[in-house]
């Protein structure tokens, strides 16, 4: 009897050890299933990188065109061509095309001059609601963007105008570098006293903070929070969880 016993327990054993060892091998197999479409903070940096480049039509692009239209209203003069508090809207296209960008995007845009009591220009009001696609070498979008800035700084002989506001791209990304992972997210940048020079129309200073919530293609949800500083010469800097990523604008 002793020895039958010995026997059934040996013959056991290897079994449950196997059985323990194919649980583990699903289990870490499951693990790196997750981890293969959970939406990593590089891929993120990608995303939040193309709603501020110019290339992607991002908010380079926004406050250039913001500044533009100001500029042929004849804001930035002592003989604005829009009359104060009254708003227009007018449809509004913005397309582009490189050798590693392309975007194409239609919608409408809207703004309105705030004067002081004495008539004299105040603040800039500048809305946009845009739908379209964009690509680059690293990424691909079919997203809506919507825009609510305030410009000042409007006094003739003052270089720099100052943009202030909300931009925010809601949408479907595919990345098209590492895992080539596919998500739906919605970016949202705060502008602080953003500098823009009026002539150039480029972005020269300030800074904002960003926010990047979404879902992944199984179903799981990411977020992540960080700081763009714009640093004048075509690029800013991205600042996540203390790692930083350049821009170039």
């Amino acid at each position: 009897m002793f020895t039958l016993h010995t026997l059934k327990l040996k013959a056991v054993m290897p079994l449950a050890g196997a059985l323990l060892m194919a649980a583990s091998v699903i289990s870490c197999r499951d693990d790196d299933n997750t981890d293969l479409e959970t939406v990593t903070e590089a891929e993120a940096a990608d995303a939040i990188e193309a709603a501020v480049t110019t290339d992607s039509n991002g908010v380079a692009q926004m406050a250039a065109g913001a500044t533009a239209v100001a500029e042929d209203e004849a804001v930035y003069t002592n003989s604005p061509l829009i009359n104060c508090g009254q708003l227009y809207t007018e449809n509004h296209n913005a397309t582009g095309a490189g050798v590693t960008y392309s975007y194409d995007y239609s919608g409408t845009h809207t703004y309105q001059l705030t004067c002081s009591a004495q008539g004299f220009a105040e603040s800039f009001a500048y809305t946009y609601d845009m739908d379209g696609t964009y690509e680059t070498a690293r990424m691909y979008s079919d997203d809506n963007a919507t825009a609510n800035v305030a410009i000042t700084g409007l006094a003739a002989g003052i270089p720099d105008a100052l943009i202030n506001g909300s931009y925010v791209r809601n949408g479907y990304q595919e990345s098209k570098v590492r895992q080539m992972r596919h998500f739906n997210s919605l970016i949202t940048i705060n502008l602080d006293d953003v500098v823009v020079n009026k002539t150039s129309r480029q972005i020269t200073g300030g800074t904002a903070s960003v926010s990047m919530t979404g879902t992944g293609s199984a179903g799981n949800t990411f977020s992540y929070n960080g700081t763009i500083t714009f640093n004048g010469n075509q690029s800013a800097t991205l600042v996540i969880n203390g790692t930083t990523y350049n821009i170039n604008l």
